[in-house]
């Protein structure tokens, strides 16, 4: 019988602890109820899904400058170490970038938005003369709670603002530490 209480009394710890991290709001009333007391709503623990949209609102992205370019033999090519350099020019408190690195037909960048360090992965191609992001991805938790095309719009525009000054794109090609991109001239 001892045994009995015993497996009865682990069975509801554990359902409790279940709910106390499944379902915290609803933890919250149960102990309220309890206890003879209902708290507040605004004592409530929030839920994801109040969480969520208060960070993609309050989420400023920084202004993203790309360094100055020069084109040889209708050719601009930038260097990882270049764009590194400038990086500082492009974070802000709520999005930082730490690092850009350029792998064979890869876009990789580690940044921290909202406080969540991710890194954002994309290739990059060539759409009517104009350079696009294309299959864009961050890792993480941050990929699930941050709109990416909110991460993906200013850098797309950035690109194309230091090409559009030159002429359209004919080709763009990401090798090792390196990306070039061809001129239509």
């Amino acid at each position: 019988m001892k045994r009995i209480i015993q497996a009865l009394l682990v069975l509801f710890v554990l359902f409790v602890l279940y709910i106390w991290v499944t379902q915290p709001n609803t933890f919250t009333a149960l102990v309220g109820d309890f206890l003879g007391s209902v708290p507040e709503a605004t004592e409530r623990v929030p839920t994801i899904e109040q969480i969520v949209p208060t960070i993609q609102k309050q989420l400023e992205l920084p202004t993203i400058a790309l360094p100055v370019v020069t084109v040889e033999d209708n050719i601009i090519r930038l260097t990882e170490a270049e764009i590194n350099a400038s990086l500082g020019r492009f974070s802000n408190e709520q999005v930082q970038i730490a690092q850009v690195r350029l792998v064979p037909d890869q876009l990789i960048v580690a940044l921290k938005v909202a406080g969540l360090s991710t890194e954002l992965t994309a290739n990059l191609g060539v759409v009517d003369g104009q350079v696009v992001v294309q299959n864009p991805a961050l890792s993480g938790i941050a990929g699930a709670l941050i709109p990416i095309n909110d991460l993906i719009g200013p850098l797309q525009s950035a690109i194309n603002r230091v090409v559009a000054q030159n002429a359209p794109v004919r080709a763009i090609r990401i090798e090792n530490g390196a990306v070039e991109v061809e001129l239509d001239r």
